[in-house]
């Protein structure tokens, strides 16, 4: 007697569930216009900085206060995310996110100090709408299409970023400074009108009012300490963001000093490839075991930044290809780790975890930014490129190494979901 499940009770996976769910669509739908309005504030600030000074120390002091808040605050806002209903968050972020961009295009050319203190209240604002966001994708997308979910909000998150920073600065020379901040203020507006309409069962929350903050704060790191799959997925996800981080700083000085060209091609370029790597990952990777793609990806990585270490000035084409490849190898790796953890953390730890997650991934960013200068200036510009190709084949080692050893919730045969009982358990929760 046949016991295949009738096709019409397999679960449907793919781009075309997650974008007939409604309340994921205004999700993604204000995804985009955040996200682009959030890339349109960098250059709004670097626009009236290098207006109002030609120092460079600055601009990267300017640069470093508006990144710090993801750092200082990260966590912090996580803790209050687990307290507050998601979409509300979001909301009121993003129309304090609008008033203030408004503000710095008004007045922030009229004074550097203040210029830069919108620009950090802004990025302020942006740390609860981070968490809120991530622990909001599993209560409106059943667990068979996060990772089409997610697959999603990365490529147009990689796009946001190619078209705020080709179209940023052309718009703010045709429009003037007032315009651009105004449009990119409506961006934010937006994306409210958007999120007003996601609908979603909201948890129980009243369960953490009454634990001391503090507490709550350490519970997050705690958790995922305690935890080794979410631990593990969060020292992968350090290492591809460090190793982009670098990269990014890379890219520039390996487009001007040995292919002559700009810059800015040769990321959208690596951008294009997450954009597409991400896309094959939503349409046919619930068929795939994660971990393997994981390990790939980091491989990738490897073997990419090595043949690009070997490129010069008279290999542009080829080397824009490697960049594409980058991209999509890189993409191997972070849409699956990122579904992975929206699987694992229980619900009541989501904004803890994502918050702690956005702090560290920010710190992961930074410190190979403000480095990677120093360390091609002492070393050359290729050894760089070769160091970090062996990383990253260490990285894949590694991840193939502890997932042989004690392989986190993995694809079940023929389904893609995740099993169940290898999925963490708050204290008290059902089996």
């Amino acid at each position: 007697m046949s016991h295949k499940t009738p096709a019409a009770a397999l679960p449907k996976r793919g781009f075309g569930p997650v974008l007939a769910n409604r309340s994921f669509l205004v999700m993604w739908l204000g995804q985009v216009f955040s996200q682009t309005a959030d890339k349109l504030v960098f250059i709004l600030l670097v626009s009236i900085v290098g207006a109002l000074s030609t120092s460079p120390v600055l601009m990267s002091t300017a640069l470093a206060l508006q990144a710090s808040p993801s750092v200082l605050l990260g966590a912090v806002a996580g803790v209050l995310v687990d307290r507050w209903d998601k979409r509300t968050a979001m909301i009121i972020t993003n129309l304090l996110r609008a008033l203030l961009a408004v503000a710095l295009g008004l007045w922030g050319h009229l004074n550097l100090a203040l210029a830069i203190a919108l620009a950090f209240l802004i990025s302020c604002c942006a740390q609860p709408f981070i968490p809120a966001e991530a622990a909001a994708m599993p209560l409106v997308v059943e667990r068979d299409n996060l990772l089409a979910a997610n697959s999603l909000f990365a490529t147009t998150m990689i796009g946001s970023i190619i078209v705020a920073f080709t179209l940023g600065e052309p718009l703010i020379q045709l429009a003037g400074l007032k315009d651009a901040s105004l449009l990119t203020g409506i961006g934010f507006a937006i994306s409210v009108v958007f999120l007003y309409f996601m609908r979603y069962t909201q948890p129980d929350t009243r369960a953490g009012e009454h634990e001391a903050f503090l507490d709550q704060l350490k519970d997050g790191f705690g958790y995922i300490r305690e935890t080794p799959p979410i631990r593990q997925t969060l020292w992968q996800q350090v290492a591809l963001f460090a190793m982009f981080a670098a990269m990014s700083v890379v890219a520039i000085l390996f487009a001007k000093n040995e292919l002559h060209t700009n810059f800015s091609w040769f990321l959208a370029t690596a951008g294009i490839g997450m954009g597409l790597g991400s896309w094959v990952l939503g349409h046919f990777g619930h068929h795939w075991n994660k971990n393997h793609v994981i390990v790939t990806g980091f491989v990738g990585n490897g073997l990419v930044l090595g043949v690009l270490a070997f490129l010069g000035a008279q290999y542009v084409l080829p080397a824009f290809g490697v960049s594409l490849l980058l991209g999509l190898a890189s993409s191997l790796v972070a849409v699956p780790l990122q579904t992975r953890l929206q699987e694992l953390v229980p619900e009541a730890k989501r904004g803890k975890v994502f918050g702690a997650q956005n702090m560290v991934l920010n710190i992961a960013t930074t410190l190979p930014i403000a480095a990677v200068g120093f360390v091609v200036a002492a070393i050359g510009l290729r050894p760089v490129l070769g160091v970090t190709s062996a990383l990253m084949l260490v990285a894949g080692a590694l991840t193939w190494y502890v997932f042989r050893k004690n392989p986190p919730p993995g694809p079940i045969l023929g389904t893609g979901g995740i099993s169940q009982a290898a999925v963490p358990k708050e204290p008290g929760a059902s089996v």
